[in-house]
């Protein structure tokens, strides 16, 4: 039997805020409580920092965001190499995990920018 075989279902709400973020340091804030409630672990899998950003597009965002979006995923749903010696009895997390999270830096209204969350 191969490992992460077994179907797993688990259902909690999506992260699903009203409003967009003002800062990177506000979603973090809320993303942790989200976490912590629902007993989840995401990681980041990819993200852009603005000044790259900023250097290769035309249309060019506000400074004042460290990224311009952030790819999370469910540590249970990226298959990674082990790492490990082999000195413990559990060989890895995965399990086909779907959960995921893309949260980008937008215009909201005018010129006015906030972070918001797409593909939950």
């Amino acid at each position: 039997m191969e490992t992460g075989d077994d179907e797993i279902v688990n259902v909690v709400p999506p992260f699903a805020p009203k409003d967009s973020f003002s800062s990177w340091n506000d979603f973090e804030k809320h993303f942790k409580i989200y976490k912590q409630k629902n007993n989840l672990k995401f990681r980041v899998r990819s993200s852009e920092k603005m000044e790259n950003y900023n250097k290769a597009h035309e249309d060019q965002m506000p400074t004042e965001f460290e990224f311009t979006h952030k790819i999370f995923r469910c540590t249970h749903g990226v298959s990674q190499k082990s790492r490990s010696k082999g000195h413990r009895n559990r060989k890895q997390r995965y399990c086909k995990c779907k959960a995921r999270l893309t949260v980008i830096v937008t215009k909201i209204v005018g010129n006015v920018y906030g972070i918001v969350t797409r593909n939950q």
